[in-house]
This record gives structure tokens, C-alpha cells and sequence, in this order.
């Protein structure tokens, strides 16, 4: 899985982040590398989401549905983990969005029964 993001705005979000800001410089003096690297990690990468636009709970909202998509289509892959109990357990949770306060565009996914 690869979460692109375009340059110029990366940089924005390197910016802005209070979080992680003495990495600050070392991010953004390797974003050339990233872009240098690009091609061949679309290339590898099954699943490729352009996350420039979106909210991070929109993202983190698709990669739920497409590993829930992945565990439905094959439960042997997912680890003895298969998605039945993976829905007994989040049946009382909230999406990703509500858990952390962030408002998001899409409505709360549907728990798989």
C-alpha cells in the first residue's frame, strides 16, 4: 500500500506539523527522495490511494474498507484473523474518525455481521 501525497503539499504538511517538528528539516531534504522513488513504489504497491486532497479520516476510512474487502475475499491470508471476528469485536466501536475527534466526509462504514 502506498499513501502518495503531491510534493508541494507534503511540504504544507511538514510545515504545519507541531508534532514531529525536529524531523522538520531532514523531512523535507528528503522529499526529492521520495519522488525519485515514486515510480517503482506505484509500481510494487497493489494499493495506491492520492491522499493530497482528503482528510486523514477519509484515508484511514479506505484503508479499513478495502483490508476488510481483502479479508472477505480471503480469510486464509489474514493470519488466522477472519473478518467475523474482527466485526464482533468493533460492533461497539465508533469509526476511526469519531475515536479521535476528527471530522471526516464519509458517513460511519458498516461493521460486517
Amino acid at each position: 500500500m502506498l499513501l502518495h501525497v503531491d510534493s508541494d503539499v507534503l511540504a504544507e504538511r511538514i510545515k504545519a506539523d507541531e508534532v514531529e517538528a525536529g524531523a522538520y528539516q531532514w523531512r523535507l531534504d528528503h522529499i526529492g527522495d521520495y519522488e525519485k522513488a515514486r515510480p517503482w513504489m506505484e509500481s510494487a504497491a497493489d494499493f495506491v490511494i492520492d491522499t493530497t486532497r482528503l482528510p486523514a479520516a477519509e484515508v484511514a476510512e479506505r484503508i479499513a474498507a478495502e483490508a476488510e474487502k481483502r479479508m472477505a475475499g480471503a480469510p486464509s491470508l489474514c493470519g488466522g484473523i477472519c473478518p467475523d471476528a474482527v466485526a464482533e469485536r468493533a460492533c461497539d466501536q465508533e469509526p476511526v474518525a469519531a475515536q479521535r475527534g476528527v471530522e471526516g466526509t464519509l458517513s460511519p462504514r458498516p461493521v460486517l455481521q
